[in-house]
Parts: C-alpha cells; sequence; structure tokens
C-alpha cells in the first residue's frame, strides 16, 4: 500500500470517528445474566489486522465477503459463542465503515451513496444481529449487546 493510500485511509476513519454519532458504553448496569467481559486488545488487533488485509485486497467488498465467511466458519465450531461475538465486532466495523464513508460523502456537499453492497443494508444487517446475537448473545439484552461492543469497532478500522 502507497503512503497516500494508507495515510487516506486513516484519515477517512479519523474524519468518520470525528463526524459519526458513535454510541458511547453507558454507565447504567442492565438487570439479566452477569455483565459480559471487555473486548480483549487481542481480538481487536486480530481483526483490525484482518479488515485492513481485507480493504487492501479488494475495498469493502471483500471485507464483506470475509465478514459472512466468518460467521459460516464460527458456526461450524465447538466455540461458536466466542467466535460469533468476533464475527459481530468485525461485521459492526465494517458497517460503521461503510455508513461513515456515505455520511463522509454527504459532509462533503455529495449525494450519499448509500450503502457499498446489500450486504450492508440497514434491513440486512439488523437481521444478521438479531440472528447472532441469539447465538453469541442469549440470555442478554440488546442494551448489555451494546455495552459490549461500545466503541470498540471503531478500534478495528483505525
Amino acid at each position: 500500500m502507497n503512503m497516500i493510500t494508507r495515510y487516506g485511509f486513516k484519515i477517512l476513519v479519523l474524519f468518520i470517528a470525528l463526524t459519526s454519532n458513535i454510541n458511547c458504553i453507558a454507565q447504567t448496569q442492565p438487570s439479566g445474566p452477569s455483565i459480559l467481559e471487555d473486548i480483549s486488545q487481542q481480538t481487536i488487533k486480530k481483526f483490525a489486522t484482518r479488515f485492513q488485509s481485507q480493504y487492501q485486497e479488494g475495498g469493502i467488498s471483500a471485507v464483506t465477503l470475509d465478514v459472512q465467511k466468518c460467521y459460516d466458519n464460527a458456526l461450524s465450531k465447538p466455540n461458536e459463542v466466542e467466535l460469533v461475538r468476533e464475527c459481530m465486532l468485525y461485521d459492526k466495523a465494517a458497517k460503521w465503515l461503510d455508513k461513515g464513508f456515505a455520511l463522509a460523502m454527504e459532509a462533503r456537499g455529495s449525494k450519499n451513496p448509500g450503502p457499498a453492497n446489500p450486504f450492508l443494508a440497514d434491513k440486512a444487517y439488523d437481521a444478521r444481529m438479531k440472528i447472532y446475537s441469539s447465538i453469541g448473545f442469549k440470555g442478554f439484552s440488546s442494551e448489555q449487546v451494546n455495552r459490549y461492543f461500545g466503541n470498540y469497532p471503531i478500534k478495528v478500522v483505525e
């Protein structure tokens, strides 16, 4: 990757982070199962590397194909709960970057292009989150799931 591409990507990520409406981690403790542990730095680094590699290889389309492969692989393993959670982090990072890119275009006076592909459309994304939350976060409220992820998807694409 040349220097312009590498720094251009980092500038885009920074711009998106500054202009996006990112939910902060709530301080209240919801009822339900015990609170989830934080996402490890090792997991963030693993998916940051994976995200960047896929993005450099084929853009957001390559990332979305890899996200689906991640889910498919996770469901075939005995430790599927943890793997599905990791895939959801990856998925959320892809959605965040795609949505942020669209908002950045809009902020520059261009028409919002919408999602880069159908996989990232809100309806498809919401359906995936519902399906995989029921596997990775059985018994947890959506508030707890949102708190678990917090701003970690940003760290994957930084």
